[in-house]
């Protein structure tokens, strides 16, 4: 495909910012209220499923401001059987509505930059799409996952600049490995040596489809214990930029404090993205930043309580400025957020859990229908106006 983005105007679109690159973070700041100094650099973007995507939401985007999205590139859909042509023009299971080709289309229509998150275990490798294989069978994933890397950025290398090697590879829920040792709910030791040579595999394979492309680790909850493995185990020189999801600890019970952190607890934890830092640091890679490429606040309406009561429209609203003043206070070294997710999924696709049902920038409210129609009625939650307030700043 061709890169040739055609900005189309709308009514609620807010002021264009120029989209900065990865690893240069302007140093230009730009105040807001008089309370805080924004980035010009910073990456302002959302995340989206491609189950739940349609031009509609494109079209939201833009008219929010942000510059980024981050979606899935399943590879179950890319290649549906061993060897097979690559269905970059196709409908998949995990993309029912358009191909990955009219999503990039629809990207280059309303300059919307992909992240584009490559992930997924074809059931001709092994059913269960998380389910990581083991053996001789792990060799030949690794060398098909790199056949899948380097088609996908061999064809999309004059539309699409960054590409995330599998979402959360320390959490089981995303990368099953029996040979992997627990710690708390993170899988470590084996399953991280693993994930390595995924990424090494991976590394190599986009550099040699686009040199320019840029690769961005899997997303990482915040363990910084995972990621001093991943360094033991050879990850250094095999990503430019290291992807991070620092979610909140206990999170409804503390109504999603940005500010709670227990040194010696294991749980999700914002403010621990500086001990990830602290480990690129005392890896030699200081120069390298740190893209938040999941971070959200579930609204647990009439569930469990925190301090404040249930974590209602006005608390989500809050913790999302929040979540942006303290990264711009606190971690410079943070190059952009992506925040999760741009609407409901819950409804659209019956597999996801209804525990991600409040987590949208736009709620959705229709019923299911498997062919998933346009189910949300795009009335923003609260969260919507804080973010798009905050992207408006920045660009005046």
């Amino acid at each position: 495909m061709k890169k040739g983005i055609c900005l189309v105007t709308t009514l609620l679109m807010v002021s264009s910012l120029a989209i900065p690159t990865l690893g240069q973070q302007s140093s230009q700041n730009i105040q807001s209220n008089g309370t805080i100094s924004y980035s010009a650099g910073l990456l302002y973007g959302v995340c989206a499923h491609p189950w739940a995507l349609t031009e509609r939401d494109f079209q939201e985007m833009q008219a929010l401001g942000v510059k980024y999205v981050r979606m899935d590139f399943r590879w179950p859909d890319l290649e549906k059987t061993r060897d097979a042509p690559w269905a970059f023009t196709e409908k998949g299971s995990w993309s029912p509505k358009e191909s990955y080709d009219t999503y990039v289309g629809y990207s280059q229509t309303y300059g919307i930059e992909i992240i584009a998150c490559l992930l997924g275990v074809p059931s001709w490798i092994l059913p269960g799409e998380i389910n990581i294989p083991t053996g001789a069978a792990f060799d030949d994933f690794v060398t098909q996952y790199g056949q899948f890397v380097y088609a996908v950025v061999d064809h999309y290398k004059e539309d699409i600049t960054y590409f995330e090697i599998w979402n959360e590879p320390n959490v089981r829920q995303s990368w099953n490995d029996t040979e992997g040792t627990r710690y708390h709910d993170f899988i470590h030791g084996e399953a991280t040596r693993k994930y390595v040579k995924l990424l090494q595999e991976a590394y190599t394979q986009a550099k040699a489809a686009n040199p320019n492309c840029v690769i961005i680790t899997g997303g990482i909850a915040n363990d910084h214990k995972y990621l001093q493995e991943m360094y033991q185990y050879g990850a250094k020189g095999y990503f430019d930029v290291f992807g991070s999801h620092p979610y909140f600890a206990n999170s409804p019970t503390k109504n999603y404090d940005v500010d709670y952190i227990n040194a010696q607890g294991h749980e999700y934890q914002f403010p621990k993205i500086q001990y990830m830092r602290d480990v690129m640091i005392a890896n030699g890679d200081e120069a390298k930043k740190i893209l938040i490429t999941e971070v959200g606040v579930d609204g647990d309406f009439g569930g469990v309580d925190g301090p404040e009561g249930p974590t209602t429209q006005e608390i989500q609203a809050d913790r999302l400025t929040k979540v942006f003043e303290k990264t711009q206070q606190e971690f410079p070294y943070v190059e952009g957020i992506m925040w999760y997710q741009l609407k409901d999924t819950h409804k659209a696709f019956p597999s996801v859990p209804v525990t991600i049902a409040n987590w949208g920038l736009f709620r959705m409210n229709g019923s299911w229908d498997p062919d998933y129609p346009n189910v949300v009625d795009y009335t923003p939650r609260l969260m919507y106006y804080a973010y798009k307030q905050l992207i408006a700043a920045s660009s005046t």
